[in-house]
């Protein structure tokens, strides 16, 4: 079944919007006020700088899923399989990072968050059981995103090494990241400690989300 004109090139724009808020995720984080002690931590919510770095990683997962569906839907006519199992592990991904970015825009930040800054003393320290606890709840939720990332990732590179020279190179892409999801899920149970140098190596992932826009683009001006 073929596509309507313009369904790639709409999967691409989303591969470039994700490019943006990739880079907003690494780097918007150098200009966040301190943040060593708790107190510090909850009025983070009052920088501007957060608040925009909150609402970039709310928006990420949703913009990338819809690049990864076109990408699913030109891998189909040559490796069904791996296209169809590859997009539902990215869609756990995705719909479990905006699940986690919900509760923690709403609930943490402009719920309990904005709360503790304008309650008495009883009700903050209730409020910082919530806070200290939703920390838990987010690294497990962390721990599905990276392991759901980390299958997708291979399937995807699997399929795309069985095509052309460019195909092999997004196909390097994916069989790093998701070396590296998984490498990330091992040290969320402490199994590991992650290098520094790794967080490094995601710092190409804008590159490799660029690229996949190009391979869209000229996907569509292909079928079109």
């Amino acid at each position: 079944m073929k596509l309507g004109k313009g369904f790639y090139r709409a999967a691409a724009i989303c591969a470039w919007a994700s490019v943006i808020t990739t880079l907003c995720l690494i780097f918007l984080h150098y200009g966040f006020p301190a943040a060593d002690s708790f107190e510090q931590r909850v009025l983070l919510f009052q920088a501007p700088i957060y608040r925009f770095y909150l609402w970039s990683y709310f928006l990420h997962p949703f913009v990338a899923l819809v690049s990864l569906i076109g990408i699913a839907a030109k891998l189909r006519f040559r490796t069904p399989s791996l296209a169809i199992f590859g997009v539902v592990f990215y869609g756990i991904w995705a719909f479990t990072e905006m699940l986690q970015q919900a509760l923690t825009l709403v609930a943490k930040n402009y719920g309990w968050r904005a709360a503790y800054l304008g309650t008495d003393a009883s009700a903050k320290a209730s409020l910082s059981l919530y806070l200290n606890g939703f920390e838990a709840v987010s690294d497990a939720l962390y721990a599905l995103i990276v392991f759901a990332f980390a299958l997708g990732s291979l399937l995807y590179g699997v399929a795309f090494w069985k095509g052309s020279l460019f195909e092999k190179l997004l196909a390097s892409f994916s069989f790093v990241y998701a070396i590296l999801s998984w490498l990330y899920f091992l040290g969320v149970f402490g199994w590991i400690s992650i290098p520094s140098f790794i967080d490094n190596i995601y710092m190409a992932q804008p590159l490799n989300r660029a690229l996949l826009g190009y391979y869209l683009w000229k996907t569509d001006a292909e079928e079109g």
